[in-house]
């Protein structure tokens, strides 16, 4: 193999698979932490403060306290229950 081979071959790309994940997979629990997570702040603040992590215990904790949530966490909770 010449210097020239290993000059050409180093400037080809390679192909990459960019495909997405299928819908509902991988990146939708994160999406739904964020959402559920900037629109409930104050509620979990005020009413699940000291809930564990983990198991989904803070959405429990929210979803407990449906009436009292501020009307963005309510709907935010409803946007994300076909994902959860």
């Amino acid at each position: 193999m010449s210097l020239a081979d290993i000059a050409g071959t180093a400037l080809v790309p390679t192909p990459v698979d960019i495909t997405p994940p299928p819908p509902g997979m991988p990146n939708a629990p994160i999406v739904m932490t964020a959402v559920i997570g900037r629109a409930c702040l104050r509620d979990l603040a005020l009413h699940c403060r000291d809930t564990g992590f983990g198991d989904g215990q803070k959405i429990a904790c929210l979803m407990a306290r449906g009436p009292k949530l501020a009307p963005l966490c309510k709907a935010a909770l409803k946007i994300t229950e076909p994902v959860r």
